[in-house]
């Protein structure tokens, strides 16, 4: 609901635009202006500026004064302005992208003197900045000749392959034949899917295309010549520039030249070409492969398609900091496409990571920024900024816990409780005496141990805080799509846990007592140490 606020937002001469704009896109507030001050930097005003601008506020009967976000102006100064000058001073967020949702809570909930007002950008709402520009393919799929935007394609060698990204791709072995394939395209384009398809047969390819796929995987040297003939028109081919396996180290300008002669022929066939200079490995070439994709950028004109599930599923990290990285450095080098795969249990998920990757790396390049503080992001362990939550100031009596004296262990007359994850629920299942009584199933904690209560399946309290703490873990690692046992596995640890003897023994390789060899350059000699 609108409120009856009228807001002057203070700025520099070079952020001024920025702020016009964000201050144009806020909703639910009466009138928003931009007082410009003749100082560059926002940050920077003297403190003599700020007070010229309130009191031109106070002036002209505005009701809140929000000053830079950076600004180190300190609270007490900015409600002693306040008293004075009978404005409501307050500071803004910290990046002016947030600037929107801020004035709407300034406008909804109002504001204290010398407060300041912090807010997350709404991502839907910088989306709507991305304009979508390319080539539409039969299908309807919009293929981007450069970021942003960037699409997201799934290949999966699975079936039924899901379809969660912008086009799904079937991914066939050697052995298998059109016949095998041919149901899992159809389920696909029967859903309304954009549907491609990736076989190192020439013949599954033209049998694929001919049957409603719009995208082939791969064109190269070795095929092209049988394969686009074939094709019907408009359809989208990738290229490569040598067959798969083939690469050898091959140098970026010889990628690129070939691929560009590969364009050529795509054309004349009437074919979609995208270019596809290979994502190699981490440490097998994967620095070569993105100087590539920076060359291609620059001298093909055809989109670029990078598939970076060759880095996070050959790298022993969480994917979801590696598929955010690999986006924004394709993306940089000028890729559209980002090709994903989730074939290994530790790169599961990683097709909806890319999807929010793909979004979070677009706004940020359609607003010249860095994929920070935009609404969107891929933190799941770690978090931005920590959170307090209510402290007693008085604490009483303080024990420390691993000091008490702890009452034995009694097995609860009830039964023991066993409990696992299963078809995406968590299960509590009660043994009493030898025999199954009953089973618990669950989407969350809560609901389980409330279920548990109420059917009698706990009744000691020792027994219904271990209940408690081992379904905590286990709703944890449901929502995180990791695997759970019971008292062994699921609670989420920091590598140092179990890796952290890595951390001493990597010290100890470059403190060590080992012989090692330095060299003079004064004397030309070798010396052990």
């Amino acid at each position: 609901m609108e409120r009856s606020v009228r807001i002057l937002l203070v700025t520099g001469r070079l952020a001024a635009e920025i702020v016009k704009k964000s201050a144009s896109q806020a909703r639910g507030c009466k009138e928003v202006h931009v007082y410009v001050a003749d100082y560059d930097v926002a940050a920077l005003l003297p403190v003599d500026v700020i007070i010229d601008a309130v009191r031109y506020a106070a002036r002209k009967g505005y009701d809140v004064v929000v000053l830079p976000g950076l600004h180190p102006a300190p609270s007490s100064l900015l409600r002693e302005l306040s008293t004075r000058h009978g404005v409501v001073i307050v500071k803004g967020p910290r990046d002016a992208t947030a600037l929107p949702e801020a004035l709407e809570k300034i406008c909804r909930e109002g504001a204290e003197p010398g407060e300041k007002v912090d807010a997350e950008p709404d991502p839907a709402r910088l989306l709507e900045r991305v304009r979508p520009t390319g080539v539409r393919l039969p299908c309807g799929l919009l293929l981007p000749y450069r970021p942003p935007p960037i699409a997201v394609w799934l290949e999966s060698y699975r079936s039924p392959a899901r379809a969660a990204c912008h086009a799904t791709i079937i991914g066939a072995g050697a052995g298998e034949d059109w016949e095998s394939i041919k149901p899992r395209l159809r389920r696909l384009l029967d859903a309304g899917v954009c549907v491609g398809i990736d076989s190192p047969s020439p013949d599954v390819l033209v049998e694929a295309a001919n049957e409603g796929a719009s995208i082939i995987l791969s064109l190269h040297p070795g095929n092209i010549d049988y394969v686009a003939p074939r094709l019907p028109k408009e359809t989208c081919v990738v290229l490569i520039p040598a067959e798969p396996g083939s690469l050898d180290a091959m140098p970026p300008h010889q990628r690129v030249k070939i691929l560009a002669s590969l364009a050529e022929k795509a054309e004349r066939h009437g074919l979609i070409p995208v270019a596809d200079p290979v994502v190699e490995p981490p440490l097998r070439g994967l620095a070569r492969s993105i100087e590539a994709y920076i060359e291609a950028s620059r001298s093909l004109k055809t989109p670029l398609l990078a598939g970076i599930g060759n880095i996070y599923e050959l790298l022993d990290a969480d994917s979801l900091g590696a598929v955010a990285l690999a986006t924004s450095i394709f993306a940089e080098a000028g890729a559209s496409i980002m090709l994903v795969s989730e074939e290994s249990w530790k790169a599961r998920g990683a097709a909806d990571e890319a999807m929010i990757a793909a979004a979070m790396v677009s706004i940020a390049l359609s607003m010249s920024t860095t994929p920070k503080n935009i609404g969107a992001n891929l933190l799941a362990i770690k978090e931005k900024k920590p959170v307090t939550g209510y402290r007693p100031a008085e604490k009483g009596v303080v024990v420390d816990a691993w000091r008490a004296r702890m009452q034995p262990f009694r097995r609860d007359p009830s039964g023991d409780l066993y409990i696992y994850l299963e078809d995406g629920l968590i299960h509590v299942t009660r043994i009493r005496g030898g025999e199954v009584v009953d089973t618990v199933r669950a989407r969350s904690a809560e609901e389980a141990y409330r279920a548990a209560i109420a059917r009698g399946m706990v009744t000691l309290l020792d027994h219904a805080a271990y209940l408690g703490r081992e379904l905590a873990y286990a709703e944890q690692a449901l929502r995180l799509g990791r695997s759970y046992v019971q008292e062994l596995h699921g609670r989420i640890k920091h590598p140092r846990e179990d890796e952290g003897w890595i951390i001493e023994a990597y010290r100890r390789l470059l403190y060590g007592s080992k012989t090692t060899t330095s060299y003079s350059s004064t004397t030309g000699t070798t010396t052990s140490v």
